[in-house]
């Protein structure tokens, strides 16, 4: 998704997402790896949440982007 050419107008959305995802991809990561590691099982707990929240934000913002442009929500 890095390489992926998008508008300058939607930059900063799509980093967003970006970075959402890599939060989540952690949190994913550190609840896999608990079993061997306890605190990485403490870590994704206490940061699910607020991982969770970003990449609501990131699709929330998308999605106002496109409403922005008149594509219909309906589309997706």
């Amino acid at each position: 998704m890095i390489r992926l050419n998008v508008p300058e107008s939607m930059a900063t959305i799509h980093l967003d997402l970006i970075n959402a995802i890599n939060s989540n991809v952690f949190v994913a990561q550190s609840f896999r790896n608990s079993g061997t590691d306890a605190i990485l099982g403490l870590q994704a707990v206490g940061y699910y949440q607020v991982a969770e929240k970003k990449l609501f934000d990131a699709i929330n913002a998308i999605k106002s982007y496109f409403i922005y442009l008149g594509i219909n929500e309906n589309l997706f």
